[in-house]
């Protein structure tokens, strides 16, 4: 997800790129509600990788931040 918020630049747009409420949302990225297969199918489209990329977090791209998706300064 934090991936995601570094490409599309912001959750309302994540919200609707995959698409879910602001409430699903929110209650992911806390912990409080479990990842859905259909909720990890959208977000490896969103990304354009596959699954496994997705539980492997290899969809970032090389130099990211593996936390945040954030460019590392070398």
């Amino acid at each position: 997800m934090r991936v995601l918020h570094v490409r599309l630049g912001s959750w309302t747009s994540i919200e609707r790129a995959l698409p879910v409420s602001h409430g699903v949302r929110v209650d992911v990225m806390a912990g409080r509600s479990e990842v859905s297969a259909t909720f990890a199918f959208r977000v490896a489209k969103a990304l354009d990788v596959s699954l496994h990329h997705v539980f492997t977090v290899m969809a970032l791209p090389p130099g990211a931040c593996k936390h945040c998706g954030k460019p590392v300064s070398g």
